[in-house]
Formats: structure tokens, sequence, C-alpha cells
């Protein structure tokens, strides 16, 4: 079955306390329901857990006037919630980053990131 979506959006990144700081241009999430397969003598069955979110990004747009140091906020493990849109619906997604991967390029002065978000089940908005 393939994933229809009519527009494709960034998502948007807000911090705990200070608001909507950034929007994500490129991004991959995966939803886990986190149910567990049981066998028992009568059979086997299915248990239904917390679903969880991860959620993968890179492309960083900070909004004009911003800047933003995903470091500080991965050290201070700061709240956040990324709102992502998809198929005409938008989900919001709490949840702190689990990882940042930075890249500094002399050459060209720039630094780059990767950034491992994990959260809690996503809720339409």
């Amino acid at each position: 079955m393939a994933l229809t979506s009519t527009t494709v959006r960034a998502a948007d990144l807000y911090v705990s306390g200070r608001g909507k700081i950034a929007e994500l241009r490129e991004l991959s999430i995966s939803i886990k329901p986190q149910g567990e397969r049981v066998n028992t003598s009568g059979g086997t069955v299915k248990s239904k857990g917390a679903v969880v979110t991860d959620i993968d990004f890179s492309t960083v747009i900070p909004l004009k006037g911003l800047s933003v140091d995903l470091f500080k906020i991965a050290i201070g493990q700061e709240d956040l919630t990324i709102v992502i849109p998809f198929n005409a619906t938008r989900y919001a997604v709490e949840g702190t980053l689990d990882e940042a991967t930075m890249k500094s390029i002399v050459q060209s002065g720039m630094t780059t990131g990767d950034f491992k978000f994990g959260g809690g089940e996503p809720v339409e908005v």
C-alpha cells in the first residue's frame, strides 16, 4: 500500500516555554505500537502497548530572527513538541532529543547535524 499526500509541508519545532522556533524540512518518522506477542497454551495473542514515536531529522530552518542551538537543547534535555502535517491532518508529538550528532566542515565554514527525537503517541491537533 502506497502512502499518498496531496501537499508536503515542513514540520514545526516548538520548545517548551519558548514557542515555535524552527521548521523541519527533512525528517523520518517511525511510530511503534509496542505490542508484544504472548504465546500461551491456549494460543498466541498480541498485547497492545503504549505508542512511541521516533523522529530523525537533519534540515532545521530557524524562524526569522531566531537562532537554534539544538546541541544545548539536547544537553539540557529540554521538552520539545514536533507538529507533523500528514495527509491533511496535523499531529503533535511531545518528547526530547535522544541524540544530536554534529559535523563541522572547516573549509566551507558550515556546521551540520543529525538529530534523533523520542516521544509518545502522536495526537491530532
